[in-house]
């Protein structure tokens, strides 16, 4: 009877182990990949919204200095 005990303790823990690699082979990886390039994506994104404040922020200063000059032109 003992000897059925350790075989069966044995099985189960190596059908544990089966399936817990199983589980990281086949499921577990698809979710570290989609992370991964989700991560990738929202940087370029970081990058893109960072180049296009840059672009506004140039835009506000022209259009600043653009209405100072013609306040200054209507003022002489």
């Amino acid at each position: 009877m003992q000897d059925l005990e350790r075989v069966s303790d044995g099985t189960k823990r190596d059908l544990k182990t089966s399936l817990r690699r199983t589980i990281d082979q086949n499921v577990v990886i698809i979710a570290e990949t989609a992370c991964g390039r989700l991560e990738e994506l929202a940087a370029k994104r970081q990058e893109e919204v960072g180049a296009v404040d840059a672009d506004l922020q140039a835009l506000r200063i022209e259009s600043s200095n653009c209405t100072i000059s013609s306040s200054q032109k209507l003022l002489r």
